[in-house]
C-alpha cells in the first residue's frame, strides 16, 4: 500500500495540493463520494480541490490525514 508513504509526505503540513488528495482518495480506496460522505462535504468540494480550483481547509486536512493515518496503522 501507498498509505505511508503518503501520510509521511504530508505529515505535519497544514495544507495538501491537489495531487496528494488525489493520491491519499485513492490510497485509500475511495471514490470522490464515499470521501466527501465521510468527512462531511460535498462531491463538488472534492473535485475542486482535486482540480486545483479551491483547497480545503485545515479541518478537512486533519480529517484526510487523520483516515490515512488510521488505514496505515491497520496495515502495519
Amino acid at each position: 500500500s501507498q498509505c505511508p508513504s503518503i501520510t509521511q509526505n504530508i505529515k505535519g503540513t497544514q495544507s495538501m495540493n491537489k495531487f496528494e488528495i488525489v493520491d491519499a482518495r485513492k490510497a485509500l480506496s475511495m471514490t470522490q463520494e464515499t470521501l466527501a460522505e465521510t468527512l462531511g462535504t460535498t462531491v463538488a468540494s472534492i473535485s475542486r480541490w482535486e482540480n486545483g480550483k479551491a483547497m480545503p481547509n485545515r479541518i478537512y486536512i486533519r480529517q484526510i490525514k487523520k483516515l490515512l493515518e488510521e488505514y496505515a496503522n491497520k496495515a502495519s
